[in-house]
């Protein structure tokens, strides 16, 4: 299962459900994880939006999660450009305009993971 709210983006990491007695969580925010394709496409909408440190944290975080959900798939190879594009987001100084970089960078991951060799 995934979760993907404000605070967090990734796998479910609860263990089973157990019977307690206060249960601070009304909703259950899990659900089927989503194709590694549209996860893609929303980082890419993200990626306009790295002006800021958080922003660029905020990418760095959704890009792990990103690479988190390729292992998931058994693609390596995008899991470990995605971890080395948050790698990279992280370390550049914010006098740097990322957006069209990140933009070519994530079109080159969606393209190999579009294409049937992997």
């Amino acid at each position: 299962m995934w979760v993907d709210v404000g605070t967090y983006e990734g796998p479910d990491r609860r263990r089973a459900q157990r019977w307690r007695l206060i249960d601070r969580r009304a909703f259950n925010e899990a659900r089927k994880p989503p194709s590694l394709e549209t996860k893609l496409r929303q980082l890419r909408v993200k990626a306009l939006n790295t002006a800021t440190r958080e922003a660029r944290a905020e990418f760095a975080a959704a890009a792990r999660a990103a690479s988190l959900l390729a292992e998931l798939h058994d693609r390596n190879r995008e899991a470990f450009a995605l971890n080395h594009l948050a790698a990279q987001v992280c370390a550049m100084p914010l006098s740097v305009h990322l957006s069209d970089w990140l933009d070519r960078e994530l079109e080159a991951v969606l393209q190999r993971s579009s294409s049937p060799l992997g």
